[in-house]
């Protein structure tokens, strides 16, 4: 093949980077053999993302693995199983035969559940081998002993527990003894259905934890064995199947709980990414074909940001990282952030062409101008996305580590798949009208963007006036607060939604605290001391007053409703005896008789050994920061009654909610300090000046204050969603900044004169950049087709942050630039032909 290297007017053949000049001669050289390589990889990455791809959307994906609250809640599901479970809610007469008979035979039908499902019985295996590992044991001890008495199945049984009024425990006094039994294993008449209501409504243990306060509610609580994400939300499927088979207006079953949550919002998620990303290619298509009108001007950049997306979801897939409700945001964010990069090759491949280049030339020519700017603008933005690193959750670690590779993998297709579909192109002016010496809308308005900072009075009242914002701006990021609500961000009328709201309101609330119980130095759960204590925990607990929960903090559960039920059967079901007994013996002797009536109940509450137990605190479902007054006082109570002989640690859903969100404004500030410093410290060596990259971090991080500010005056809280918002922000503005300076630097160097250099970087990128973000607001408005109520509001802020960004570079970053440089002499024209490495080694030795 000949060498490409004609001439055109205007585009100077040899003009651009020597070394993309060499790659794109060797990229079109052998363009079949580059396009085949690149097909398979992409074949491969896309298997993977379609056949390996997790979505997790439980609490512990925000959670650092290795983090506290994470080993503390594994250490109570080893010792207790699974802390969360499926609760149905069913509405109706509740002490009506009607009522009760078809409550009967769902529950039975829930019983009778059995899946095959891949994951069963394989964590409970994985923590005995652990925990035989960790203790040296496995020789001689059987796994019950390694775990204290739960979660042995190796597979096969996929409910622990099921429980509602049809079977919750009946302790009673008889003839023959101590009998732990169900409520209705002697199912009831009509005529003893009145006393069945009074029983029940004054037993403390049943009402506003199982039934509601006023007989219309009654919940089964369902808990599986531990399962994978997945086939948590098949178990989810199958139980909505039934219930739907039983659901009717005197009988309204809704399925709460939090797997039933984090199955919703997998579903959700799904739906959603879908949704966007047909949505983002459809627009894409359209404004690149209202740019292009070709063909290969659309698909081009489109394949260029697919492939993109899939060798990110392939790397997620093959590394086993699954997709979050953090990471869920990354495939709209790659097509939006990628497709800059093919708008600035493709346009300035559109201008050669019609300039008369041939097409190979062109495409040459195109990378040797175009890579350069666009490699520091991509490992620049993977730098900042980088400095994700530094947050504590693992979430969010995950989104800057794939998100990086997402846009390195962008400008590897934008520099090797787009120069061989442009290679293709034989007729047609892509879109560009012919001149007709007169200059369009987008140009007489980009005219009067760059002629407003050309006078000393022009540029220093834009200067004055972002000044000004920024001291507002920062005013309103101190009513910044957090607000962190996964029940939130699902659209009203949303069935699990619907089942919270009513669990919340009628039976006890639909979130827990776990109390993880340790004796020590001896002591067991059967010691007078012990138990006093934890009965002085319990009541000091109860005395929590909040007027945001619905409901009194008195709904708490643990071995301590055993001692006392049991008193209360030896005293022929008095309800006053419903208490720890005085006498410290007849304490342990009431375990000790109840563990031989029914050790399988006290195995909920207890371990074999006596030596671990739970207490469990089920409040409402609020946002997370709403649950740190209750945190503290239960912290208070654990600090003030553990003493010597006890270890409490605070765990579970709402604690660990509360821990995640704890860390959301740490990990905000570090990541956004991060990006500052990293994206500053590129910018300075790509440019090869200290001044020009500090004064392009300037509209870099304008907007994202000015849109941090506007959130704390309008009142929208951060979340695990938006807290990301700086740090994607930057990736995106970057682009625009990093082709204005570069561009800016050149001419600069070239002609000593800033008004000119100024003028060129308007009309050589002005256009490409107005393009840019247009396509950036498109893609971003897609998310308002989103079921996620965070997801559609992130995008929004993004694009009011873009459009904060363009405003930025078109009135600020020129206004800087001339109140910053002032016109000089020319560069020598040795020092304008220097490789970028020489050249950064020259002008960092520059004022």
């Amino acid at each position: 093949m000949k060498s490409i290297d004609p001439a055109a007017p205007g585009h100077p053949a040899q003009s651009g980077s020597p070394t993309f000049r060499l790659w794109a001669n060797l990229v079109v050289r052998h363009r079949w053999l580059f396009s085949l390589a690149t097909l398979l990889v992409t074949g491969w990455f896309g298997y993977a993302a379609a056949n390996k791809l997790r979505i997790d959307t439980s609490t512990e994906a925000f959670m650092a693995s290795h983090s506290a609250p994470a080993r503390v809640l594994e250490e109570l599901r080893d010792a207790f199983g699974e802390d969360s479970e499926l609760q149905l809610v069913v509405a109706g007469d509740v002490f009506t035969l009607p009522y009760l008979e078809r409550l009967k035979a769902l529950h039975d039908e829930l019983s009778r559940i059995d899946l095959k499902l891949e994951s069963l019985g394989k964590r409970e295996a994985a923590r005995a081998a652990r925990r035989a590992t960790e203790e040296g044991a496995g020789a001689g001890q059987a796994p019950e002993q390694l775990l204290g008495g739960w979660g042995t199945q190796t597979g096969g049984s996929l409910l622990d527990d099921i429980t509602s009024l049809i079977n919750v425990r009946r302790t009673e006094w008889r003839n023959d003894g101590l009998v732990v039994g169900g409520l209705l294993d002697e199912w009831p008449s009509a005529e003893q259905l009145p006393a069945l209501r009074e029983r029940v409504l004054h037993d403390v243990t049943l009402a506003g934890r199982l039934v509601s306060q006023d007989g219309h509610h009654s919940v089964i609580a369902l808990k599986t064995a531990s399962l994978s994400e997945a086939d948590s939300a098949k178990v989810y499927r199958r139980v909505v199947e039934i219930a739907s088979g039983y659901d009717r207006a005197d009988f309204r079953v809704m399925v709460a709980g939090l797997p039933a949550l984090n199955a919703s919002m997998n579903q959700a998620m799904q739906d959603d990414f879908g949704r966007m990303f047909a949505i983002s290619i459809v627009l894409m298509i359209a404004i690149l074909w209202a740019i292009f009108r070709h063909p290969i001007g659309i698909f081009g950049p489109v394949l260029v940001v697919i492939q993109a997306a899939l060798w990110t979801l392939g790397m997620m897939a093959l590394t086993d990282t699954p997709m979050t409700l953090v990471t869920n945001i990354m495939p709209a964010f790659l097509i939006c952030v990628g497709i800059g990069d093919s708008i600035h090759i493709q346009s300035a491949f559109r201008d050669l062409r019609a300039a008369g280049r041939s097409a190979k030339d062109a495409v040459v020519q195109a990378v040797a101008e175009g890579g350069r700017p666009i490699m520091l603008t991509a490992i620049t933005t993977a730098v900042a996305l980088l400095g994700l690193e530094l947050a504590e959750l693992d979430a969010v670690k995950n989104l800057g580590r794939f998100a990086a590779w997402g846009v390195m993998a962008a400008f590897l297709h934008s520099i090797i798949f787009l120069p061989i579909a442009l290679s293709w192109h034989r007729r047609g002016a892509m879109g560009l009208k012919p001149s007709t010496g007169q200059p369009d809308l987008l140009d007489r308005v980009l005219a009067r963007c760059q002629l407003g900072s050309l006078g000393r009075r022009g540029r220093s009242r834009i200067l004055l006036i972002s000044a000004l914002v920024v001291v507002c701006a920062l005013f309103g990021m101190n009513k910044l607060r957090v607000h962190h609500d996964p029940m939130a961000w699902l659209p009203e009328g949303m069935p699990v939604k619907t089942a919270f709201q009513e669990l919340n309101e009628h039976v006890g609330g639909a979130a827990s605290v776990e109390l993880l119980i340790e004796t020590r130095n001896g002591a067991t759960l059967k010691d007078a001391a012990v138990l006093k204590s934890l009965a002085e925990l319990e009541s000091y607990i109860k005395t929590y007053d909040d007027p945001r929960f619905p409901h009194p903090v008195d709904n708490v559960t643990s071995v301590l409703d055993v001692v006392r039920e049991t008193n209360r059967a030896l005293h022929g079901g008095d309800h006053a005896a419903y208490v720890l007994p005085d006498d410290p013996q007849a304490a342990r002797d009431i375990l000790t008789l109840f563990e031989s009536s029914d050790a399988d109940e006290l195995r909920r509450f207890a371990t074999i050994d006596m030596k671990k137990s739970r207490m469990t605190i089920r409040v409402a479902w609020m946002h997370a920061s709403a649950y740190a007054p209750l945190a503290e006082h239960i912290e208070a109570g654990i600090q003030k009654f553990s003493g010597e002989h006890l270890r409490i640690v605070a765990t579970g859903t709402v604690f660990n909610i509360f821990s995640v969100v704890s860390h959301i404004i740490d990990d905000l500030v570090g990541s956004f300090s991060a990006s500052f410093l990293m994206d500053g410290l590129m910018m300075t060596l790509f440019l090869g000046s200290l001044r020009l990259g500090f004064l392009a971090l300037i509209p870099n991080f304008l907007p994202i204050l000015v849109m941090m500010g506007l959130m704390g005056f309008v009142g929208v809280g951060l979340d695990g969603t938006n807290l990301l918002l700086a740090s994607v922000a930057i990736s995106i503005v970057t682009d625009d900044t990093v082709h204005f300076c570069h561009h800016f630097k050149e001419q600069y160097r070239v002609h000593g004169d800033v008004n000119k250099a100024v003028s060129y970087v308007f009309h050589h990128s002005g256009r490409s950049v107005a393009a840019a973000s247009a396509i950036l607001i498109a893609g971003f408005s897609v998310f308002a087709s989103a079921d996620m109520l965070n997801v559609q509001r992130f995008g929004w802020l993004i694009v009011i942050t873009i459009v904060l960004a363009l405003a930025c570079e078109l009135f600020v970053t020129p206004a800087l630039l001339r109140a910053v440089y002032k016109s000089r002499s020319p560069a020598p024209a040795a020092e304008r032909s220097q490789p970028l490495p020489a050249l950064i080694t020259t002008r960092l030795s520059r004022p």
